[in-house]
């Protein structure tokens, strides 16, 4: 039966708000009416109210709105003008209360709804919420707060409140679910005061359904750790939006989403008939290192030009500038748009300097400026954003996080000896054979690693400062240097010693939280790379298949043995599958690894010293006359450069016109300055940069041990790699599909069917070389290869244009150039057909030319005089 507000007599509903005093119950109207709020000084002084006393305070409230409309100090000469509380007679009103009468106690407008958590000195905890939100479209549109107001803590017991989490859900399912509030490790004893919640995003598809006023209600359940502590329920309406301003809404909003999403960015331009220009910018690029040595697109994406004019918009010619010195500037020659038609232009992104990336230590932003010219004239300009991360940082994409597991590092392999050490003191075989051996080896084998990492000494700590994405991640070498980890960085650490030595480890994140576990068989994985169905998780454990450890165990604040971690680990999941909670997922890292996602390069060599992992060209020796002041050459201006790139930033005077170095130089900085000169000096007077023909090298060894009936071997696979990368060093630039073809006609294969070519497909991107790509298709560089230092053209019989890089076909223009001099199109075209091997052209060999005259432009390698002749520039 429902009971009633003690004051006004309203009946309270299982969803009505209301608030408990010491002898009755109070709908939150009246509440409000006393001149009371949810705030927490109001809220923690509940137990002391009594009914008698709230109508007092109604009353008084009441005569202080009265006087303020008679505009009257004395409140007792204003009670005829006040409308007093339901149980009070009401006094005659005068002429001026009709006009502005006062609101009647109890009535309020809808709020965002409160959630107050008070835990006692019994560590009771009382978890309840007050408020009626309204959702609507107007106040949606005018980012109002609507759902959520703000939360309320007095934490009076003695402990910390572990991982504290409020979930909710909405019906009618409006708005998403999911958590509201999670911080960890902040409500300490005696922490009294207000936190913020975010309102919850509306899911505007199904708001859209939304026909009629709908009455629903929010319910709000309060985790401890995985425990869930209570709940607490109030009711929401939802007001229909007009369907037209409802569709504009969400169309705008689709937009500003887009454009403000992270990712490539897309340039737009508009010629509009009346001969004006628009440009426009979709999605802000973010530059991770992670993401760079995956050879993922981060920076820029396309350049769509659509041409509502009465003619062609000719030379398109499109320029990217960055105010950081990590990025180079991209200049690239688009081509022409015929009237009425739009086109789409592929942009490759700029070139990096990765000694510089590598070394910064904190988010750096710059613009960029985005130029589009056509005929020689600039038709448009914006502005953006770039984010510049460190090396460690994460972007919260599940499918990246494997890139920060670091198998190879030598601090790895100290802790292996150490597993192998623990082993042997057990009795048991210090081995680390992979899957050799049964299940209970390989979970012998991952105890010992647990007791490893455990008696390193490790403490739990809370991220590093992050002020972009989800956070940095404290990479193998900095967890055992510094001795502090998250869960997400000892759960890395734990995943990279188990994959060093060949076992197949699993990620499982849950809201806020990462643990690790390992396929206790070699045949064991997730159907697809990020799953995200945790039941299925628990039957892979229950029958034997999988093992998941809590890795934040293997702290020094825990401690837990091994067998305690497997059922911490095991109770997480319980407790996300039986509570529905979502945003769980498990990353298998064997499958990851198989859609390209490599370990980021090591930035130590075994020694310990700061190893550069970019493959830049190495400095020109130093003269003979200076050895006291020789320095490694990645501390000398210019190196990695070319000698026309050192010549054009070095300055241009002679040594005995430098000006003097004052006192502070130390001897370092003045053997920098000396060498920048002498290497500028050289540069100077270098030749000119010369393109080279030369015959192509044919891959010629005999794989044919390589058969059907024992391609998937773990045998097989290793040799097939290693042929990967001996195809690559003496064929190299090549293009993935010529590179399978080759692997095919030197094995005993015979022929490659779907499942050949798929898996070949897999070792391929996993193969240690340098990759770029070009139309999709991937090219494999030799090591030591460098595309911006190639110069080479290599010739064969028929060579097929599909499988030449951008750079090359840039060289074989140049070559041309350089034997003939000036040249129309048309007269490379035709040199072309003898230069690719073939005796006539042909509409391949012309797409080819034009290409490569193409590439050689966006190169800057060449241009077009006024004849309409192709130079060298």
């Amino acid at each position: 039966m429902a009971k009633e507000c003690s004051i006004c007599g309203k009946k309270l509903g299982f969803l009505s708000g209301k608030v408990t005093v010491s002898d009755g119950i109070v709908c939150d109207s009246c509440w409000f009416a006393a001149g009371l709020d949810l705030s927490i000084n109001c809220m923690m002084t509940v137990a002391n109210r009594t009914v008698n006393q709230l109508r007092d305070m109604i009353e008084i409230e009441v005569l202080k709105r009265a006087a303020e409309l008679t505009g009257r100090t004395d409140l007792a000469a204003a009670v005829p003008q006040a409308e007093a509380p339901a149980e009070k007679t009401p006094a005659a009103k005068t002429p001026a209360a009709k006009t502005k009468p006062a609101p009647k106690a109890g009535a309020t407008d809808a709020k965002p709804v409160d959630i107050i958590l008070e835990v006692g000195r019994d560590r009771k905890v009382n978890f309840q919420c007050a408020g009626q939100p309204v959702i609507n479209l107007e106040d949606m549109i005018q980012g109002n707060e609507m759902i959520i107001g703000d939360g309320f803590i007095r934490n009076q017991s003695k402990e910390t409140l572990p991982d504290v989490r409020i979930a909710c859900e909405f019906q009618p399912a409006i708005v998403d679910p999911g958590l509201l509030y999670y911080e960890e490790g902040t409500f300490t004893p005696g922490i009294e005061g207000k936190f913020e919640i975010d309102d919850p995003p509306v899911n505007l598809e199904e708001y859209a359904k939304i026909k009629r006023t709908r009455n629903g209600k929010i319910r709000f359940t309060l985790f401890m750790g995985e425990q869930e502590v209570g709940t607490a329920e109030c009711s929401m309406r939802v007001k229909p939006a007009p369907e037209e301003e409802m569709q504009k809404y969400m169309k705008s909003v689709m937009y500003e989403t887009e454009k403000n999403a992270s990712g490539p960015v897309n340039v737009f331009l508009y010629a509009r008939a009346d001969g004006t220009f628009d440009q426009d910018l979709m999605r802000r690029p973010d530059l991770l290192y992670a993401m760079y040595a995956n050879g993922q697109e981060q920076l820029i994406g396309d350049v769509y030009v659509a041409n509502e004019t009465g003619k062609k918009l000719k030379n398109i010619q499109f320029r990217a500038d960055f105010t950081s010195d990590i990025l180079e500037p991209v200049d690239v020659f688009l081509g022409d748009v015929p009237a009425g038609e739009n086109i789409v232009f592929e942009v490759d992104d700029p070139a990096i300097n990765l000694r510089k990336l590598e070394q910064i230590t904190e988010i750096e932003t710059c613009t960029a400026t985005y130029t589009l010219t056509v005929n020689g004239k600039k038709v448009s300009e914006a502005c953006g954003r770039v984010t510049i991360c460190p090396y460690d940082q994460w972007n919260g994409a599940l499918v990246l996080l494997p890139a920060y597991m670091t198998p190879n590092h030598p601090d790895i392999i100290g802790l292996l000896q150490q597993a192998a050490r623990w082993m042997q003191k057990e009795g048991l075989n210090p081995s680390l054979e992979g899957y050799q051996g049964d299940a209970k080896r390989v979970e012998e084998m991952t105890m010992g690693v647990y007791n490893a990492i455990k008696e390193a000494g490790i403490i739990y700590s809370n991220p590093p400062a992050s002020f972009f994405g989800p956070q940095r991640v404290r990479l193998g070498e900095t967890v055992m240097q510094q001795k502090f980890a998250t869960c997400m960085d000892i759960t890395v650490l734990f995943a990279s010693c188990l994959e060093s030595f060949g076992l197949h480890p699993v990620l499982i994140t849950a809201p806020a939280h990462i643990f690790a576990g390992v396929w206790l068989t070699s045949k064991g994985r997730c159907s697809e790379p990020v799953l995200s169905d945790t039941a299925q998780l628990r039957k892979l454990i229950k029958e034997g298949k999988l093992v998941a450890l809590e890795c934040t165990a293997m702290t020094l604040g825990k401690n837990l043995s091994y067998k305690e971690a497997r059922k911490e680990a095991e109770e997480i999941l319980k407790a996300l599958d039986e509570n529905k909670i979502p945003d769980n997922d498990c990353i298998d890292v064997q499958l990851v690894r198989n859609i390209g996602i490599r370990p980021i390069p090591m930035r130590r060599n075994p020694a310990g010293v700061i190893a550069e992992p970019s493959a830049e060209k190495p400095a020109a020796p130093r003269p003979a006359e200076s050895p006291a002041k020789e320095k490694p050459a990645e501390t000398v201006e210019g190196a990695g450069k070319t000698p026309a790139e050192t010549a054009a930033k070095a300055p241009r005077k002679s040594p005995a016109k430098e000006k003097p170095a004052v006192p502070e130089i130390s001897e370092a900085a003045e053997a920098i300055e000396a060498a920048t000169v002498t290497t500028a000096a050289a540069a100077a007077s270098a030749e000119p940069l010369r393109y080279i023909q030369e015959e192509y090298r044919v891959f010629e060894k005999d794989l044919s041990q390589i058969t059907i009936d024992n391609f998937y071997d773990r045998q097989t696979k290793k040799l097939i790699k290693e042929a990967i990368s001996e195809i690559v060093q003496v064929e190299g630039p090549i293009s993935q599909p010529a590179l399978i073809r080759t692997l095919i006609n030197s094995t005993g294969l015979g022929r490659a069917g779907k499942n050949i070519s798929e898996h070949l497909d897999k070792l391929v991107t996993t193969a240690d070389v340098k990759i770029t790509r070009q139309s999709g298709v991937r090219f494999l560089w030799n090591h030591g290869s460098d595309p911006a230092d190639y110069h080479t053209f290599r010739f064969r019989e028929q060579r097929s244009t599909e499988d030449i890089c951008k750079y090359e076909l840039k060289n074989a223009v140049c070559c041309l150039l350089q034997e003939n001099g000036p040249m129309t199109k048309e007269e490379i075209t035709k040199a072309m057909v003898n230069l690719l091997g073939y005796s006539r052209s042909s509409h391949r060999i012309e797409e080819c030319a034009a290409d490569a005259i193409k590439a050689a432009r966006e190169l800057k390698a060449i241009e077009q005089n006024e004849r309409k002749q192709f130079v060298m520039r």
